[in-house]
């Protein structure tokens, strides 16, 4: 059940990510920070599909993106994995710094694939970057505390 609510979830982000959300610049990236958090704080066992799947959905709800946000994510986590054991995966100072991280990693790459100089000004890459990792904690928080059964992540990986 707790897959299907993870899955749930990165459709409805992805849908206020690519509709209300879209105008504005500076807003934060929230399937970027349901994945920080799904990766993070979640266990080894499903890490590599609960990435995919992110990935996949938000692709196919953004217009301008065919397979970026799949092979980004897990790329992404395929990273970490090595990483894991090093980061207490109940701190939300992890799931901020990876989700930092990786969405100013997403933009250097996002700038080198549509031709803009990486010295061009990254003041709204980093508030996006700040704002999505405030948005991982805020995403932690919140559904931590749902049931057992509906939880989207397993309670073994933290």
């Amino acid at each position: 059940m707790g897959f299907v609510i993870l899955l749930l979830l990165a459709v409805l982000l992805a849908v206020v990510q690519h509709g209300q959300l879209a105008t504005l610049p500076w807003a934060p990236d929230l399937p970027l920070a349901l994945l920080a958090w799904a990766v993070v704080a979640g266990d080894e066992r499903r890490l590599l599909l609960r990435a995919w799947s992110i990935g996949l959905i938000r692709d196919g709800i953004d217009p301008g993106s065919v397979v970026f946000h799949t092979a980004a994510y897990f790329s992404l986590a395929l990273i970490f994995l090595p990483l894991r054991q090093m980061v207490f995966h109940g701190r939300a100072a992890a799931w901020i710094g990876w989700a930092v991280a990786a969405s100013l990693l997403l933009a250097a790459i996002d700038r080198a694939l549509g031709g803009i100089p990486l010295n061009a000004p990254w003041t709204s890459a980093l508030v996006v970057a700040l704002g999505t990792g405030l948005a991982t904690l805020v995403i932690g928080w919140l559904f931590a505390g749902l049931p057992k059964v509906m939880r989207p992540l397993p309670e073994t990986g933290a």
